[in-house]
């Protein structure tokens, strides 16, 4: 049986991906996501992950970059961990009464990675990510719709989500480095073929 292909028609889905709160850091905010796998489009499966990481840094133009990674231990599949890992690059924000702002648009550019024992599955797409200004150290973020695709897989982890589509709040802490090495690991991941 595949990590990826547990449950039926979706990813190794258990209740682990909403209680596991364990990890470097463990959380401290909520930072979570709801995951709409259309693979079987008549009977689309719908999960949530809990992140146990999630830290956003800005980048010398003024992007924001999110960065987050859950650590789900499945209960009904032998064998170790799958890790999920999510970026979010917002490239512009929308100011209420300024500027054009509808959850049908487009700001952010959103990668999603999946890592099991057997193969990792990396999905991409875009969607709308509303961010308030704020100053500190926190951010909340709210990703009010996104649309991913299968970008790259190993032989052994299959595409198994199909189309996803991708909604949720997140949390994030400001650390710059985190956030560089989450999107480093990410990466590394999604090239391995």
């Amino acid at each position: 049986m595949s990590r990826l292909g547990g449950c039926g028609n979706g990813l190794a889905w258990t209740a682990a991906a909403v209680a596991l709160g364990c990890g470097t850091g463990c959380r401290s905010r909520d930072a979570s996501v709801e995951l709409i796998s259309y693979q079987d489009p008549y009977f689309p499966d719908q999960r949530r992950i809990v992140f146990d990481r999630c830290v956003y840094r800005v980048d010398g133009s003024g992007n924001r970059h999110i960065a987050a990674q859950a650590l789900v231990v499945p209960a009904d599949v032998a064998g170790g961990p799958v890790t999920h890992y999510l970026h979010v690059q917002m490239f512009w924000q929308p100011v209420p009464g300024r500027t054009f702002a509808d959850s049908s648009g487009t700001d952010a550019v959103i990668r999603y990675v999946i890592v099991t024992p057997e193969g990792t599955a990396g999905y991409a797409g875009t969607g709308f990510v509303y961010a308030p200004r704020k100053s500190g150290q926190e951010l909340d973020a709210k990703v009010e719709s996104a649309t991913l695709r299968l970008e790259s897989q190993t032989s052994e982890a299959g595409g198994v989500l199909g189309d996803v589509s991708l909604h949720g709040e997140l949390e994030a802490r400001r650390d710059a480095a985190a956030t560089v090495d989450l999107v480093r690991e990410l990466e590394l991941h999604a090239r391995a073929r």
